[in-house]
């Protein structure tokens, strides 16, 4: 699996990755799109500074402080001032995959049985 670091340094486009961060900055609810929660992560391995984009539609919020740790599945996203990580995400089946562990809880998306495309 890939992790932030290695899809920044490379400056991987759209890559899945499996890592987590430790949250640096929150960013006011007045400032996400709507349905979701963000916050700044640094890596686990300190080199890189990313932003992490929670979709919460459909599913429980977190609740952020600065200091804590989130583990998570997601989409890479590359941009020159460290990149952004999705989780869930729209994978290639078009369905939404991905998870996040925080405060020993994990947040995924909650589909539908009838695999309508809600989060």
């Amino acid at each position: 699996d890939q992790n932030v670091s290695g899809a920044f340094a490379k400056k991987m486009e759209k890559v899945v990755v499996r890592d987590g961060g430790k949250i640096m900055e929150l960013i006011p609810p007045d400032q996400w799109a709507s349905g979701t929660q963000k916050c700044i992560l640094r890596s686990r391995d300190g080199k890189v500074d990313f932003g992490f984009i929670y979709n919460i539609q459909g599913s429980a919020t977190m609740k952020f402080e600065i200091g804590k740790l989130i583990q998570f599945y997601g989409q890479y996203k590359y941009d020159p001032k460290g990149g952004n990580v999705e989780v869930p995400f729209k994978g290639k089946s078009g369905q939404w995959v991905g998870w996040a562990v925080y405060e020993n809880r994990r947040y995924y998306c909650h589909q539908e049985e009838s695999g309508s495309d809600h989060l």
